[in-house]
């Protein structure tokens, strides 16, 4: 390559041998350069005490940057630089040019602040309208603030820039602090920072994040925050196959407010929200907490691991979005979490979940499935017009029930129940919900039953453990009509069973309302399930006289379709 315009600081008096101040040679050389002109640093270590400053339109090169070790070719600030960042552009009016500043490039340069102290210095930093710059294959390290940093000023804020190969490592604050519009960052590593590794506190819209990496910062991988306004005229922001890796806190956060939306699609993200060892902390690969920005989700693997020696598995948990009335799809991809691969605390909007989604709680060698695909938020099946045909527990403002309460029957000459006995009806909550109430009701009061041993259990179909009993004889006992019970069964999500055990001296059992007895065989309404798994007429147990704290569910066995009873789960 023939380069007309070229210059080397060494044309000037620089002599790259990190003990001669070079800041006036460098600077001289590129304020000669004409528009489209170079500035070349052959190898060395370029002592500096004052910023770069690279004027519109030309190029500052270097023959090859490091990665996060050794430098061929280094601008390396003493202690005692004074200045904002150790290379900085300007607007035009701050740089007096003739032209609009934009155009700048950097290549092949190790920026490393290993000499400098204080908290106020970045690598890289733009003031104002600085546009179209260019960053390839440039490492900044060990700088007492951000390694790239925009500045808003009255002349606007840059945008438009490309990077590519851009590594930030061991800087005191965020690796990248670039919320600016119309951007493309390709292969960007930030790796041991003590801020963010990638900090967009502005609104990044129309940008794209490609390929990029955030391991071991102090705070998160990717943080998304301040107001994203405008919709679709701003457009948005896209994360396409980025990592993160050890990050304390969570792998990527959201708390973004306004209307333009964040794509993530593709992804790993493991070993977040390490919390120094202590894990926990309400971290997650993914945490969207208080936002209302569109956040578009799929493909996203998050899984869970160890990133510091005796700490604690992390993230707490795979996905959590809290607070947020964003429109938050999660199409697909596998979820860990070390508590919960999915955090819903009820109080969203619009957090859907798609049919592509697994979900697993524990370490990647020993875990529990939460839900293996096909699932999506109760509110998810709430569709206008109900689309799917079918009435749901939505309807009646319930997390699910155990039949639709228009199949309800009854008389006085139903089959009675036994006592001792658990009886077993299957319900299915499809997201993580706390249950306050069951609703349910007496055909025909019971008689000569005993405290302490009629309950109403709600029962774990993975594990067969009881999550929540209620005494209910007092209930069996009064007239005839509708119950309610209260009970205390948090993060309901998945199968379950609601069991009515009756017992007393010489007990003559209540009798429930149930669902219409269409069928008069237990087989039959249980056909093609697993003995461990009947969804309905199935018992449990004999004899039972005290608080059951779970069931083996291999002993269960099918009854009449006279004991399929009514009950409605509520919050």
């Amino acid at each position: 390559m023939i380069l007309a315009n070229l210059a080397t600081p060494q044309d000037y008096g620089a002599l790259g041998n990190n003990t001669h101040d070079d800041t006036s040679a460098i600077n001289a050389a590129l304020a000669a350069q004409p528009l489209g002109g170079v500035v070349y640093l052959p190898p060395g270590q370029y002592l500096t005490t004052a910023p770069i400053m690279i004027p519109p339109q030309v190029r500052l090169m270097g023959l090859h940057s490091s990665h996060i070790d050794s430098t061929v070719c280094a601008i390396a600030p003493a202690v005692s630089f004074s200045g904002a960042a150790v290379i900085l552009m300007v607007d035009q009016a701050t740089g007096g040019y003739s032209v609009v500043s934009n155009q700048q490039s950097i290549f092949d340069i190790t920026l490393d602040g290993s000499n400098l102290t204080g908290s106020t210095i970045d690598g890289i930093q733009a003031q104002g309208y600085v546009h179209g710059v260019i960053l390839q294959d440039v490492q900044i390290r060990s700088m007492p603030n951000h390694g790239i940093a925009i500045v808003s000023n009255g002349s606007g804020i840059a945008y438009s820039w490309r990077g590519t190969r851009i590594a930030a490592n061991a800087c005191a604050g965020p690796g990248f602090s670039v919320g600016m519009t119309d951007c493309t960052w390709i292969d960007a590593e930030a790796i041991g920072n003590t801020g963010n590794g990638f900090n967009l506190s502005g609104q990044p819209s129309n940008s794209q994040f490609i390929g990029c990496r955030a391991e071991y910062n102090g705070g998160s991988g990717f943080s998304f925050s301040g107001a994203w306004t405008g919709g679709g005229g701003n457009g948005g922001c896209i994360l396409t196959g980025c990592t993160t890796d050890g990050n304390v806190k969570n792998g990527i956060s959201v708390t973004a407010t306004g209307d333009s939306p964040l794509i993530i699609n593709g992804g790993y993200l493991r070993r977040d929200g390490s919390n120094g060892t202590s894990g926990g902390a309400g971290y997650a690969g993914i945490n969207i907490a208080a936002a209302t920005i569109p956040v578009l989700i799929d493909q996203v693997a998050v899984l869970t691991g160890t990133a510091n020696a005796g700490g604690v598995n992390s993230p707490q948990y795979g996905i959590s979005v809290t607070a947020s009335s964003a429109n938050t799809v999660v199409q697909g991809g596998i979820l860990y979490g070390n508590t919960a691969a999915w955090n819903d605390d009820g109080s969203n909007t619009n957090l859907l979940r798609g049919p592509n989604v697994i979900e697993r709680i524990g370490t990647q060698s020993s875990y529990t499935t939460a839900f293996n695909g096909m699932q999506v938020s109760d509110t998810g099946l709430a569709m206008a017009g109900h689309a799917l045909g079918v009435p749901t527990p939505n309807d009646h403002g319930l997390i699910a029930w155990t039949c639709d309460p228009r199949m309800a029957a009854g008389s006085s000459g139903d089959t009675a129940m036994a006592a001792g006995v658990i009886y077993l009806d299957a319900f299915f909550a499809p997201s993580p919900r706390t249950a306050t109430k069951i609703y349910w009701g007496t055909q025909v009061a019971g008689a000569n039953l005993t405290a302490g041993q009629c309950y109403l259990y709600v029962i774990s179909m993975a594990t067969g453990l009881v999550v929540a009993s209620v005494d209910v004889t007092t209930a069996l006992l009064a007239a005839a009509g509708a119950q309610t019970s209260t009970i205390s069964a948090t993060a309901l999500y998945g199968g379950y069973w609601v069991g009515l055990v009756q017992n007393g001296t010489t007990p003559t059992p209540a009798k429930l309302w149930r669902s219409a007895n269409s069928l008069n065989n237990g087989t039959l309404a249980n056909l093609g399930i697993a003995t461990a798994a009947l969804k309905t007429c199935a018992m449990n147990g004999s004899g039972l006289t005290t608080l059951q704290t779970g069931i083996t569910t291999s002993a269960n066995t099918s009854a009449s379709p006279a004991y399929t009873h009514l009950y409605g789960i509520g919050p």
